[in-house]
């Protein structure tokens, strides 16, 4: 595999192929002259620059902070605050949890939900300090609950100072879907600060076709929720220290090369109607381009065949949040009925016996990754992640700023496993997908914005086909590249 040099002039709507048996310079590592040390300072540097960017120091807002520029604006509606009635009528259907719901959770899996359902309401109702549920749980099932591991677990999700559960027989109203007698779990509380989270709604337009006119293009909603204030602690910034390592970036807003992604597979999914399963790595606080996939196939189910999303991050917290928004997705009618989607916590790693194997998903027909080389400790660990998660013809698509370099490394990693190898195919055949609107707009930006740094901001989509399955020889030469680089 061979790539074209990353550059700010590339020609605008054409592809480039990066062909595995090119002679290209570009993606060819040069022998190692990197002084001992120089590879910690780098990093050093570089999460220097992103640490003050993420805490829009004075420093980083004077010379382009990554918040200070607002992103390429291609979606219809960025986080957007919804309106009453929307807002209304989720509270309405969360505080519901009908029978045919109870009826197939463990008490477990009960308490989970009722954790997930809290926490998309009290960033829907922001002045709130109590809960009614209206629940078909029976008296004798109520009693396998328990309330006091419930109301711990609220607490420090939810963040409240102190909660209470009480449960109400309420004989006069009964369920819609059944005739018996229906309960209420009233939960009270008090938040310890200010309200930190708030749902917000994105459109992801849906690009017109030569036999659907702009005016017919379905656009598609979701509805998240997301933080209020995007600055962290330093408590939080350090997260990765009693994490086992898994930065806390994914969990300060919806970055924008996330946008961009959404923004892109939705151009080309109506083409690609054999995707039957999709896994989003390193999904942050919103799987945004997972998650809109999944609700384009609520409104395209003769034309899509997706039947598994799978919604990754190593971080727990980016893992929860995602749950909320499935659940405030599902409230919304806004996925599939027959479409599963499991948000659950992957650590990435080149070690084939990890304990991290046993949260692989199955291969998937596509993979999605956005803004997720800029770590370059973890690249042979996201390389080998990407290659076992995605299933041969199956399709990688990334789309991530350069950040001094960062990206280009990452391919050459991937060439350089290409070409290290006894195998006459290579693992991966990956080409860029230029736009227009993309070039365009970096045009613009250059010329008006000076917030904007192409560096930080731009970003490049690449699509890698996987062409055949992975082998021992392919996670040792990725090994041996990452050491000698």
């Amino acid at each position: 595999m061979t790539t074209a040099p990353i550059a700010d002039s590339e020609p605008k709507d054409r592809n480039n192929d990066l062909d595995a048996n090119s002679d290209s310079a570009a993606l060819k590592e040069p022998p190692s002259t990197v002084p001992a040390g120089a590879k910690k300072s780098r990093a050093a540097g570089r999460w220097k620059l992103l640490r003050a960017a993420i805490l829009n120091e004075k420093a980083a807002v004077a010379e382009h902070s990554m918040h200070l520029f607002q992103g390429y604006g291609l979606l219809q509606d960025d986080a957007v605050p919804l309106a009453k009635e929307g807002s209304d009528r989720l509270v309405e259907r969360l505080l519901r949890v009908p029978s045919s719901v109870t009826s197939t959770l463990t008490t477990e899996e009960l308490s989970t939900l009722l954790v997930t359902r809290c926490q998309a309401l009290t960033a829907l109702q922001t002045n709130s300090t109590s809960l009614d549920f209206t629940t078909a749980v029976t008296f004798s099932e109520m009693q396998l609950l328990d309330t006091n591991a419930l109301v711990q677990r609220l607490s420090v999700a939810c963040q409240w100072k102190t909660a209470s559960c009480q449960w109400i027989a309420n004989e006069d109203t009964a369920t819609n879907d059944d005739a018996t007698t229906t309960t209420i779990l009233r939960i009270t509380f008090h938040p310890v600060t200010a309200q930190q989270y708030a749902v917000l709604q994105y459109t992801v337009p849906r690009p017109p076709s030569p036999d659907a006119p702009a005016a017919a293009a379905v656009a598609v909603t979701l509805f998240v929720r997301e933080r209020v204030h995007r600055n962290l602690s330093l408590q939080e910034m350090v997260s990765q220290v009693h994490t086992a390592g898994i930065d806390n970036t994914g969990n300060v807003c919806v970055w924008d090369a996330s946008k961009t992604l959404a923004w892109a597979v939705h151009r080309d999914v109506k083409n690609n109607n054999n995707v039957q399963t999709v896994t989003e790595l390193g999904a942050g606080m919103v799987g945004l381009a997972g998650l809109s996939l999944a609700a384009w196939c609520r409104d395209n189910s003769s034309s899509s065949k997706l039947q598994q999303l799978y919604v990754t991050d190593g971080h727990a917290a980016a893992v929860q949040n995602n749950r909320v928004h499935v659940s405030l997705l599902r409230a919304a009618d806004l996925l599939p009925v027959d479409c599963q989607v499991q948000c659950c916590t992957l650590k990435w790693s080149i070690d084939n016996n990890d304990e991290n194997n046993s949260m692989l998903p199955p291969p998937s027909d596509w993979t999605l990754v956005a803004d997720c080389t800029h770590f370059e400790e973890y690249h042979a660990a996201l390389f080998w992640t990407l290659c076992r998660c995605t299933a041969v013809s199956g399709t990688a698509w990334l789309c991530q700023p350069d950040r001094a370099g960062t990206l280009q490394r990452f391919l050459n990693l991937v060439a350089a496993v290409n070409t290290k190898n006894d195998d006459p195919l290579p693992l991966w055949h990956a080409q860029e997908r230029c736009y227009e609107v993309l070039q365009s707009k970096h045009e613009h930006f250059l010329r008006h914005s000076t917030a904007y740094n192409p560096n930080l901001h731009r970003p490049h989509i690449f699509v890698l086909e996987k062409l055949r399955p992975q082998r021992e020889t392919d996670r040792l030469a990725a090994l041996a590249h990452v050491q000698e680089r």
